[in-house]
C-alpha cells in the first residue's frame, strides 16, 4: 500500500528472498525452496508451492513445496489444474499467479480453487518454463 512503512526486519528478509532467488550457485530447486523459507518469515502460511509450467510437457513442475501433503500437490499440479489454468489464460501471462488472484468466484464453482481438495490458501508461480 503506497505510504506504508516497511520495518526493517521484513526490508531484511525481502532483501534475503532476493538474494536467495539470485543465487546463481543453487539448483532452481535449492532456490526455490530457499525462497519459500524466507517467505515464511516474512508472510507467515501454512502452505505454499512454487511451480514452472513447462509448455513441452503442458504440466507444472515443482520446484518447492512448503506444507502441502502429496494429494495437495498432485491436485495442483495435475490434469485438472492445467486444464482449467489454460482455460482462464494464466499459463499466457507469464506472471506470478497466487490463488487468490484467479478469477471466478469459487462459491459458484467457476474456478480452479472451487475444486480443490484444500480450502487453505494456497501461493503458486504459473510461469512458463524457459
Amino acid at each position: 500500500m503506497p505510504g506504508t512503512l516497511v520495518s526493517p526486519a521484513a526490508l531484511a528478509s525481502m532483501g534475503r528472498v532476493a538474494a536467495v532467488a539470485a543465487d546463481g550457485a543453487l539448483s532452481r530447486a535449492a532456490r526455490a525452496a530457499g525462497v519459500l523459507e524466507e517467505l515464511r518469515a516474512l508472510v507467515p502460511f501454512v502452505g505454499a508451492e512454487l511451480s514452472q509450467w513447462d509448455p513441452i510437457r503442458e504440466e507444472h513442475r515443482v520446484l518447492a513445496n512448503a506444507g502441502y501433503d502429496q494429494a495437495v500437490v498432485s491436485w495442483l499440479n495435475g490434469p485438472v489444474m492445467a486444464e482449467e489454468s489454460r482455460r482462464i489464460g494464466v499459463l499466457e501471462s507469464g506472471r506470478a499467479t497466487r490463488m487468490r488472484d484467479v478469477p471466478g468466484d469459487p462459491l459458484t464453482g467457476s474456478s480452479a480453487r472451487s475444486t480443490s481438495p484444500s480450502t487453505t490458501a494456497r501461493s503458486r508461480r504459473t510461469r512458463p518454463a524457459r
